[in-house]
């Protein structure tokens, strides 16, 4: 309780409990004899707090209206560098399949050779592309995932650190109430984080393996607008980690073949 009221702007429900308190303390104090100055005191009292009760809820949900408009427009900065990337992509891998075609057609060994250079040269081109892709896009999402999943820890651990013992139901519903939180917060991030899992995966053109099942769990439930947990930001930052790892030893085993 002591993190509600150690910083200021208070949190919401402080002033409500004030008030309640002065409540008590008026209902003992208000006598016929008392004085209307007194009287005039606490009313002043009692809507002030009352005032200051819905002006700390409207910082509040400015707040969290303020945490989603900037998580959208991350999300949407995110997304539209993923389509350039991808785009470069697929426009590299384009332009190597043509020439691959032309090189099965081709019998003059002096144009052959040339297209082989070209093929050689726009192989590259994707791949630098694709590790870009990767390398570029990936760890924006890992960091603010982690960054996130740990604002979410502190800020539980805060709540049942400076609390006395909860009930079960108090402290489920402590719970259930930084989850939501946290989980309107991640969810544009997880929405973005999804799209570039896709491309990822469309990159690498191997067999889902189960850790990428499992992880798509993740992802879906964040799109279907349900509710998450801490350790689904965590595990989607490992995943997509790992998933980096594995597109890069593919292309460079790709470059050795070639």
């Amino acid at each position: 309780m002591l993190h509600c009221i150690s910083h200021w702007p208070f949190c919401p429900g402080v002033f409500i409990g004030i008030l309640g308190f002065v409540a008590v303390v008026v209902t003992f104090r208000l006598t016929p004899d008392t004085k209307k100055g007194e009287k005039v005191f606490w009313v002043i009292l009692c809507f002030g707090l009352m005032w200051g009760e819905i002006w700390m809820m409207s910082k509040d949900r400015d707040k969290h209206d303020s945490d989603e408009r900037e998580a959208r427009q991350q999300s949407e900065q995110l997304s539209g560098s993923i389509a350039l990337l991808v785009t470069s992509v697929n426009r590299e891998e384009g332009h190597w399949l043509e020439i691959k075609d032309k090189i099965r057609r081709t019998t003059d060994p002096a144009a052959l050779a040339i297209l082989k250079n070209q093929a050689d040269e726009a192989q590259k081109r994707a791949n630098d592309a694709a590790r870009q892709l990767a390398i570029t896009i990936a760890p924006t999402f890992v960091n603010q995932l982690d960054s996130l999943g740990h604002q979410w820890y502190r800020e539980e651990d805060a709540a049942f650190s400076y609390h006395a013992p909860y009930t079960a139901d108090e402290g489920q519903k402590v719970r259930a109430t930084i989850a939501q939180k946290y989980s309107s917060q991640a969810r544009p991030l997880l929405v973005s984080a999804d799209y570039l899992r896709v491309q990822l995966l469309a990159l690498l053109g191997t067999p889902q393996t189960s850790e990428d099942k499992s992880a798509a769990l993740i992802f879906a439930r964040a799109a279907a607008g349900e509710s998450l947990k801490n350790e689904d930001l965590f595990n989607a930052s490992v995943y997509l980690q790992n998933l980096v790892k594995r597109l890069q030893s593919h292309l460079n085993d790709f470059k050795t073949i070639t």
